[in-house]
């Protein structure tokens, strides 16, 4: 049986994201190095990364090779999969050393930023590094190599030879998230990482070798062949197996035609997505997907960018017993949006993302149709935008790049219908539209504001730097609202807040996990070309007791709290939001903390205990839906006693 190793030729880039799946790599201390000055306050639109890369026996791995990547916290592709990017790479020299150039990175566009290195005989190895740093420096040791094993059978328990694979995501387990993963992700091998594994087939007796790993990786292979449905499955992460098994199903093959609605014509290079599968319309609209099984299917197609044509999902029962189906979809005509996105000064913003919402009043918006997230546009090099959208009213919602830009705060009931209150959303602009039902095209010109950058030194309670953080502020905004489930991360006491209004204030939360280090900081725009130094201190912790109606102790019982960014109502306080108050921003402190966080519970007498809290930060227990919670302000190094809480259950 021959061993799948990753080709041999140069080797470079790689990424991470923070979700299930994935890797054979050393976590490499980052601390056996100075760490690199951040140079001066200028922005720059190119971030330099060097370092070195060793054996995991501590000597240098010369001729490694690296590549640099990241992920972009807004997709790229209307219908594509949120794929890692692939920013740069490098050979190391004799010494193991490397320096490579990427674009401009920040941690208002990255998820995260990772340093991948490579060599035949050696498991992959990652290191996360400062998005932020236009100058950063890391240590990525390679692993030990342990061949991941895996034998494909059918349904029948028979071998399943000949099945064609490929490594769809490579990651590594954080134990500070809670055992969540880390990973760098592809839907389609990147031809330009030559080390990512290349696609592979099973032998005779079903059995799959894979190479360049450990088994402390986690790497999710695809299933991806005709005769079979398309499953994933992950090797390594520690499970201990000597050879995983993996049964396969059937394939279940969707064909069809896609047309535009209004003329009956073919529609040709429309995306479709299926699951966990995607596939383009040829030049006569016909489709061919292989996606996952299962009893109930939804397919998405999306038409070609600068069509003025919509997004559509048509969900359907699966024909029992059958392995092909087909079905028709037709894309409705829409009215073209097209727009001109600049800054304050005139200057064409490239790379802006532009969503479309219809008031939920509008007659023309209906079930079938696939609008919000999925659904978006990216302004050209020029600055340019086409993004189809209803006759009747409706909004455009603009975030631009790089976090550069000043969100401006606006409630969800605006957007949806047109009232005041909700939750908080956070675009850089938005367009109301009223559309007519007799236009083809309307304009929507759109200018952000571009705002500053203040950056700062981290310090623990010593007034020395403090390795590795996580920054929480209501400037963390995901599909237009504040998204703490993914924290941003800050190493070496370095960190920058993009997008900042000079003229506004903003609270910014640290939290230093492995110390226990916490700071609530108020930041301002003003401090723009200044040095802000945050320390942190010790953090508080809290308790309660929780008992039930009846007064008796509620015992094993897991109790969530949150941190809360931006006072308001509780975000699931419907009757609130209606009345026109804002909801809160602010997220699980699971999400934000899961080494300390995550999972916890009474003990048999009812009592819990909240750890590692950020001193001055706000929490938000909830008693009772919608509307009872229990507010307090953490101190550091002080217990806050919350006392008996009742929860409205037996």
């Amino acid at each position: 049986m021959m061993i799948l190793q990753p080709p041999r030729f140069i080797r470079l880039w790689g990424a991470l994201i923070a979700t299930p799946v994935l890797m054979s790599l050393a976590l490499a201390a980052r601390a056996e190095e100075p760490a690199i000055p951040r140079g001066d306050l200028a922005t720059t639109s190119k971030t330099i990364v060097s370092g070195r890369v060793l054996l995991p026996d501590g000597q240098r791995a010369a001729a490694a090779q690296v590549a640099v990547a990241g992920h972009r916290r807004w997709h790229r592709r209307r219908g594509g999969r949120h794929d890692s990017e692939i920013l740069g790479q490098a050979v190391a020299d004799d010494t193991g050393n490397f320096e490579l150039t990427t674009p401009r990175t920040s941690t208002a566009e990255f998820y995260d930023l990772f340093a991948l290195a490579a060599l035949d005989g050696y498991a992959l190895g990652m290191t996360p590094l400062d998005a932020d740093s236009q100058r950063s420096s890391s240590i990525v040791q390679l692993g030990k190599e342990e061949v991941l094993r895996l034998r494909l059978i059918d349904l029948e328990g028979q071998p399943a030879a000949g099945v064609e694979l490929f490594v769809y995501q490579i990651g590594v387990v954080r134990s500070d998230w809670g055992g969540w993963f880390q990973n760098v992700t592809f839907s389609q091998s990147p031809e330009r990482l030559p080390f990512w594994p290349r696609r592979m087939k099973s032998d005779d007796e079903g059995r799959v070798a894979l190479g360049g790993f450990s088994q402390a990786s986690g790497v999710v292979v695809v299933v991806d062949d005709p005769r079979f449905a398309r499953e994933r499955t992950t090797l390594g992460g520690n499970k201990g197996e000597k050879e995983q098994i993996l049964s396969l199903p059937p394939s279940q093959i969707i064909e069809g035609t896609v047309s535009y609605a209004d003329t009956g014509a073919p529609a040709p290079n429309t995306r479709l997505t299926m699951r966990d599968a995607v596939g383009n319309s040829d030049d006569r609209g016909r489709f061919r997907i292989n996606p996952s099984a299962g009893a109930k299917m939804t397919i998405l197609a999306f038409a070609a960018e600068g069509e003025p044509y919509l997004t559509t999902h048509t969900t359907f029962e699966w024909p029992k017993g059958a392995a092909k189906h087909t079905i028709d979809v037709a894309l409705p005509r829409g009215v073209l949006a097209q727009g001109h996105v600049v800054d304050q000064d005139g200057e064409s913003i490239t790379g802006a993302a532009v969503q479309y919402r219809p008031l939920l009043r509008n007659p023309n918006n209906r079930d079938s149709l696939q609008l919000g997230w999925q659904y978006s546009a990216h302004t050209d090099t020029d600055g340019n935008f086409a993004l189809p959208v209803l006759p009747g009213e409706g909004h455009l919602l603009i975030q631009g790049p790089h976090g550069d830009f000043i969100h401006q705060e606006i409630g969800s009931r605006v957007i949806d219908v047109d009232q005041p209150g909700g939750e908080r959303l956070h675009p850089d602009a938005v367009i109301r539209l009223d559309v007519p039902p007799d236009k083809e095209s309307v304009r929507a010109d759109a200018t952000l504001r571009r705002g500053v950058t203040v950056r700062g030194r981290l310090v623990g309670p010593d007034d020395e730097p403090v390795r590795r953080a996580t920054i929480v502020s209501r400037l963390q905004v995901l599909g237009f609202r504040f998204h703490g489930h993914v924290p941003t991360e800050i190493f070496d006491g370095n960190f920058e807040l993009h997008g900042l209004d000079p003229e506004q204030s903003y609270p910014v939360h640290f939290l230093a996990t492995d110390n226990e280090w916490g700071a609530t900081a108020t930041i301002s725009g003003r401090q723009a070309g200044e040095l802000v130094t945050v320390r942190l201190v010790p953090c508080g912790t809290a308790s309660a007791r929780l008992l039930n109606k009846n007064g008796t102790p509620l015992g094993g019982r897991q109790q969530t709290f949150e941190l809360v960014v931006t006072p308001g109502v509780a975000r699931h306080d419907r009757k609130a939001q209606e009345k026109g108050l804002l909801a809160m921003d602010g997220d699980f402190v699971a999400n934000l903390d899961r080494q300390h966080n995550w999972g916890l519970k009474t003990d048999d007498m009812g009592y819990i205990s909240y750890p590692a809290l950020i001193p001055g930060a706000t929490y938000r227990l909830t008693i009772a839906i919608p509307d009872v919670a229990k507010e307090f302000t953490a101190e550091s190094g002080k217990n806050t006693e919350l006392g008996e809480l009742t929860l409205p259950v037996e």
